[in-house]
């Protein structure tokens, strides 16, 4: 889960990035202040901290607020978590120009995705949710372009792909939840280029926007982004990508070919299947460290053990 960040004034702080792969947001420093922990003592030898901040802050609370659910609901999955705070995130700064109601009815935001997360209405949420099916998947054909029609230009380039009811009828898919999208472009700065995805419904996601010190010269070669901004819409209709440079329209770029996938529910749970990374991702040929099995931690010879309680995610695999 990518979470945001707002500060005590309920703006958005500088260091919190916009992009549409956040869920919800969390609070932090900003505005004259930080995250003061409870037991700060200001002279004190065990003080704490009267000075955290940044996402560094705003993740683990929410992190927290998850706990709260899984503490009640440990058979959650990590997309009935996603579900949960995508339902239960509160709206706020409501005159934000970013906030755009989608096709399912919700409001999203770049800079907050679907709201503050709540523990109160996590937990509310958490207590009524049903689990969803296994996860499927659609994945599109690459859409390849020739080279002299996607010029980058300040108006833009634009390519479409329209998914069908029988793409989504094969795919086994149901209902949608992420959204990834895989870009090639070339650009003399990789800074300058935005690229946008437009559903069948007119919602807009912004999934690269211009970055001052980007001055990279290899663009994006196969490169994947993510959107939440699309949850529960239908994916049926016709998908645009536009690509442009609003910043230095003598710098030469094109988009050569894209993709996208549209992940979300089966529709027949007995049906569903894993995902495997492909075999030219990173991630493919990636190994983890194995565990150690035990850790040995010395204690005084004044320690007495208290009782130790069951964890609610014994029974889930690694832990």
């Amino acid at each position: 889960m990518t979470i945001a960040a707002v500060d005590r004034e309920g703006q958005h702080p500088w260091y919190s990035e916009m992009c549409s792969a956040i869920i919800a947001t969390s609070w932090s420093s900003g505005s004259g202040d930080h995250i003061h922990t409870t037991d700060v003592a200001w002279n004190g030898v065990n003080r704490c901290t009267a000075s955290h901040g940044g996402t560094s802050a705003a993740a683990p609370l929410a992190a927290g607020v998850v706990a709260l659910g899984l503490s009640i609901r440990p058979e959650l999955t990590w997309r009935d978590v996603q579900h949960i705070a995508v339902r239960s995130a509160v709206k706020f700064n409501p005159e934000d120009p970013d906030w755009q109601q989608t096709q399912a009815g919700r409001h999203f935001n770049h800079k907050y995705g679907y709201g503050l997360i709540d523990a109160y209405q996590f937990v509310e949420e958490t207590k009524r949710h049903k689990l969803v099916n296994p996860q499927a998947w659609y994945e599109s054909p690459n859409v390849t372009l020739p080279a002299t029609e996607t010029l980058i230009t300040e108006a833009g380039t634009e390519s479409t792909f329209t998914v069908t009811e029988d793409h989504l009828r094969n795919a086994n898919l149901a209902a949608l939840e992420h959204v990834t999208v895989r870009v090639w472009i070339t650009h003399q700065r990789r800074g300058d280029v935005n690229v946008e995805l437009i559903s069948p419904h007119g919602t807009k996601s912004a999934l690269a926007r211009s970055r001052r010190y980007d001055d990279a010269t290899t663009g994006f070669p196969g490169w994947s982004f993510m959107t939440l901004k699309h949850w529960d819409e239908s994916p049926v209709g016709e998908w645009k990508l536009r690509v442009f440079d609003p910043a230095h329209p003598n710098k030469v770029g094109n988009l050569y070919a894209w993709s996208m996938s549209l992940w979300g529910a089966a529709i027949d749970a007995g049906k569903a299947k894993a995902w495997n990374f492909p075999e030219d991702s990173v991630e493919f040929h990636e190994t983890l460290a194995a565990a150690p099995e035990t850790t040995v931690i010395k204690l005084p010879p004044s320690y007495t053990a208290s009782a130790q309680l069951k964890k609610p995610t014994d029974h889930l695999p690694l832990d």
